[in-house]
């Protein structure tokens, strides 16, 4: 859910159109014209959404096979990029502003070692309530945050399909997103998390 106001705000602001952008404030109207505008994007909007969804500051950058130049000075290879099955997908509607997010960083963004050292970014330790999920799952069940609340469905998912197993392969982009989330919000949540957990040890007393 939190991928849903960066992406709007990203496509509006990509949008020349008088009928993409929607006259009204209605989200569910946003969320729509939104993902009508996807298959529309030429390839200076597409880069436009790697240099926001791949940013050096977010610690990630592109995958060897879509940059160009040295590692520091890395660009985006854009005819590499516009060939790929995902901007093919793209152009042929199979996207929606639900999942188009972590398709592109999935198949664009470098995210782990050692790519991103070839990138010239080393990322300090992961995050502890990233490195504990799934671990974790059912204290995050048990919080109350809007945006925690969108992926309860997919952790309670998880679960059932995954167990406790940390294999990033196995996780749905979903999940990936929430952990996204995770890591962004870090202080505040794994806060939360510790105060639930140490509440259900003292229950279990």
């Amino acid at each position: 859910m939190f991928v849903f106001i960066i992406l709007i705000a990203l496509f509006v602001s990509l949008s020349t159109s008088t009928s993409v952008v929607p006259q009204d404030k209605d989200q569910e109207s946003y969320y729509r014209r939104a993902t009508e505008f996807l298959p529309t994007m030429d390839e200076g909007q597409v880069h436009e959404a790697l240099r926001r969804f791949c940013h050096p500051f977010r610690y990630i950058c592109p995958k060897e096979q879509y940059a160009i130049g040295r590692p520091a000075l890395h660009k985006w290879n854009m005819s590499a990029v516009m060939e790929s099955e995902t901007i093919k997908d793209l152009h042929a509607g199979k996207f929606n502003i639900t999942n188009v997010a972590a398709a592109f960083m999935k198949e664009f963004c470098c995210l782990e070692e050692p790519c991103l050292s070839k990138c010239g970014i080393y990322r300090r330790g992961e995050a502890a309530i990233v490195k504990n999920f799934p671990e974790n799952s059912y204290a995050l069940l048990l919080i109350n945050d809007k945006i925690i609340n969108f992926y309860k469905k997919y952790i309670i998912r998880n679960l059932r399909k995954n167990g406790m197993s940390t294999d990033r392969k196995l996780y749905s982009e979903e999940i990936e997103e929430l952990l996204a989330y995770l890591r962004n919000n870090d202080e505040r949540l794994s806060a939360m998390v510790d105060k639930i957990e140490k509440e259900i040890l003292r229950d279990d007393d």
